[in-house]
């Protein structure tokens, strides 16, 4: 029998969820479980880590105490990390984002030496290029979030960066001030959503020895250089991680009030305003990294202990779980690191699926793809939402190719969808 998932935009009544709402738990998230992947080759904490073309790419961070310039690449199909062209400058607790097919790791340390450079990697060609140094001092601990291929790094590590607001344009290679942020913010994360940037947690570090953990969400509206104040989260946290999934961001582990790591995670939702429990990862950590690869949620090394983490030395993990929002295995959920595996965690081969694409004009666009290519249209256009990436897709027609073509493509442009459904088979009973 056919499956069908379908992807729809639902809009909430004001009178039923009023702004400032907050949803106790996720429906449909505790029978499920974040499973273990095959580890990290190193054991890392406070890497730079980005998703792009359905890859995992850790960057730097620290191990064994000091910080590193290794780029490993992890690829989901064949479940296998492998290791690209190193950093050229040592780094740890920088700041990552994503302009087309390049990732920029802005600011961080290495020991006692603080970074203002923007190193640029290029994931097709597997090369580093250099941007322009960022004009503030000791950017550590920020964040970044991309809207219309501007870098917008948020709050560091000192006075002067705590509160700070910094636009990169990847075009014009240039840096602009932008207003700062409505409280001081050291290892916070954010992330983009329909061209707004939604920074969440963090610290009020001024005061060294008493830390104030943020449990706080700020919209930032970049077009008007304005914030506004959103929902609260359920726990603050600092050195916490967040992704993007459906319209939704997926906030992850950190320190909390107690001085101690979490496997909390909590949803924020945009649309309403709300905020809610999700599944708990397995490990307690914190300056971990978070990707999403399609319909899966990663989360990625981070450590144990709460102090010290550019320098850290013990308690640094190398280990990695997903959870699948579609199906998942809970045949290995029990909450132990398995050992390294080379066979993916889920067989999807023969698993094919009509991608049916609703255009604003009411057109409908039908495509025969395997769920790699579906799963990869998917990842294309969450992406576009949050801001980032090409404004249009390509999709091969491949034996829909009537006519005397080699092959037929379909370009089909981001603002012209409307919504879009997938439904799956199985290509053996299709048979």
């Amino acid at each position: 029998m056919k499956k069908k998932i379908f992807l729809l935009l639902i809009i909430l009544v004001a009178s039923v969820f009023p702004g400032n709402v907050r949803v106790e738990a996720e429906q449909a998230s505790t029978t499920k479980e974040w499973i273990p992947q095959a580890y990290l080759p190193d054991k890392i904490t406070a890497a730079a880590v980005a998703a792009v073309d359905r890859k995992i790419y850790v960057i730097g961070g620290t191990s064994s105490g000091r910080s590193i310039n290794t780029t490993y690449v992890y690829d989901q199909d064949s479940k296998k990390w492998t290791e690209k062209a190193s950093i050229p400058l040592t780094v740890s607790a920088a700041s990552v984002a994503v302009v087309g097919k390049k990732i920029y790791v802005i600011g961080g340390t290495s020991g006692s030496t603080y970074r203002k450079s923007v190193q640029i990697y290029d994931t097709q060609n597997d090369t580093w290029e250099k941007g322009i140094d960022i004009p503030t001092e000791r950017l550590i601990f920020s964040t970044a979030s991309v809207v219309d291929n501007r870098i917008y790094v948020m709050g560091g590590n000192n006075a002067e960066s705590l509160s700070a607001n910094y636009c990169y344009d990847t075009e014009t290679k240039t840096w602009t001030k932008k207003k700062d942020l409505p409280i001081p913010s050291s290892g916070a994360t954010s992330q983009t959503i329909d061209g707004k940037i939604y920074l969440i947690g963090g610290a009020d570090t001024s005061i060294v020895t008493q830390p104030k953990i943020n449990d706080s969400i700020y919209e930032y509206d970049p077009k008007r250089d304005i914030w506004l104040k959103k929902q609260n989260l359920i726990i603050g946290t600092q050195y916490l991680t967040s992704t993007v999934l459906n319209g939704k961001i997926y906030i992850m582990g950190g320190k909390t009030n107690k001085n101690e790591p979490t496997t909390k995670v909590q949803v924020y939702n945009p649309k309403d305003d709300s905020i809610s429990d999700f599944q708990p990862f397995k490990i307690p950590r914190l300056a971990a990294g978070a990707a999403t690869i399609g319909e899966n949620l990663y989360i990625i090394g981070g450590q144990s202990t709460t102090n010290n983490i550019v320098i850290q030395e013990n308690g640094i993990y190398n280990s990695v779980q997903m959870y699948s929002v579609e199906t998942l295995d809970d045949s290995t959920g029990n909450g132990e690191d398995p050992q390294t595996s080379d066979e993916p965690t889920q067989d999807i081969k023969g698993k094919r699926a009509i991608l049916v694409v609703t255009m604003v004009s009411g057109l409908e666009k039908e495509f025969d793809l395997s769920m790699e290519e579906v799963n990869d249209f998917i990842s294309w256009y969450d992406q576009k939402a949050a801001g980032t990436g090409p404004a249009r897709y390509v999709i091969d027609k491949h034996e829909n190719n009537i006519g005397p073509f080699d092959n037929r493509k379909d370009h089909v442009i981001f603002g012209n969808i409307l919504t879009f459904e997938v439904n799956e088979y199985s290509s053996k009973k299709a048979e």
